[in-house]
């Protein structure tokens, strides 16, 4: 159940085919012909739509995807496109289904919705996979509908809370073990104002996962703080996201103050996310600097420095 009354949650047209995808003259059209979605009228006539109605849209959308023809569905009872919703979802296709569910739960501000599909998941992957199969596609299609105004700021606080707080709960057991390689440190960090840190603390996990010893600094982190680490008697590893709040050119920037400072001698590394780095040429030539462009380049970097027994890992390989 959500704690928030449902009739604070109303969606126009427009929103429904922002949420879904489908354009809205096709959602007139199956609204005229077969009744499919059922609005209520503003005092100024303006369809609205609430969230019961949201989540039957996507059902029809998750069923043409599969294969059933949307006359067949427009004609069968509510009962009859859940199952036909659950044969899909437990033989076939759980992905689309999942980060739908969960895309609801956080448009409803439904934390108890959000956690029963958060166990169902793990009983069926890792947390790895939970995160960047779901949890991931749900982010970026959240942030989407945040960008176009289809969600609010409350609703993508929320459901990052929530990821962050499970992501949390999983590094605490983690953080707990001693390192298992010592010949290596790496240095999680974001640049200075960059605070979108969830990414981040998913590359720490991994790390702490595949025992490679590794020190979390968290957002905002000047570079002329990680300087010191230089005079450490080890390999060092810096690891850092730049997101695409930062342009190529101020980027660009800040990777020259990141090579000088803590590139100057062998031995020192830096590993770059974001989708943004692609965009600059000195970043992916630069011999001492690896771009991590998915979750499987960064478990794949980790491998090489990784040190623990099958049983110890919580990744699945």
């Amino acid at each position: 159940m959500s704690l928030i009354d449902y009739t604070l949650v109303r969606f126009t047209i427009g929103d429904l085919s922002s949420i879904s995808g489908i354009k809205t003259p096709a959602l007139r059209m199956w609204e005229k012909r077969y009744g499919l979605l059922t609005p209520e009228r503003t005092d100024t006539n303006l369809r609205q739509y609430d969230l019961s109605q949201l989540q039957k849209l996507l059902n029809v959308r998750f069923l043409l995807q599969h294969g059933h023809k949307i006359s067949k569905i427009a004609e069968a009872s509510q009962q009859q496109v859940f199952e036909w919703v659950h044969k899909e979802v437990t033989e076939k296709h759980p992905e689309d289904y999942y980060i739908d569910e969960l895309m609801l739960s956080c448009i409803g501000y439904d934390r108890i919705r959000f956690l029963e599909l958060y166990e169902e998941l793990l009983q069926q992957h890792s947390f790895s996979v939970v995160f960047s199969q779901y949890f991931v596609p749900l982010l970026q299609k959240i942030g989407t509908l945040w960008q176009t105004n289809t969600v609010d700021i409350t609703q993508e606080h929320f459901i990052v809370q929530l990821i962050k707080e499970r992501l949390l709960l999983q590094l605490a057991p983690l953080e707990g073990k001693k390192s298992k390689t010592t010949s290596v440190l790496v240095f999680f960090f974001l640049p200075e104002n960059e605070i979108h840190e969830i990414g981040l603390y998913f590359a720490y996990y991994l790390a702490l996962a595949k025992g490679v010893q590794s020190v979390m600094l968290g957002p905002s982190v000047p570079v002329s703080a990680l300087a010191k680490f230089n005079a450490l008697p080890k390999e060092v590893i810096y690891y850092t996201h730049m997101s695409h709040s930062m342009r190529p050119s101020s980027t660009a920037q800040y990777f020259a103050q990141l090579s000088e400072a803590l590139l100057n001698q062998p031995q020192r590394q830096l590993w770059i996310s974001g989708d943004i780095v692609q965009e600059i040429p000195s970043v992916l030539t630069h011999p001492q600097v690896r771009y991590v462009g998915q979750v499987n380049d960064l478990e794949k970097a980790l491998n090489a420095y990784a040190h623990y027994d099958r049983e110890d890992s919580l990744v699945e390989q």
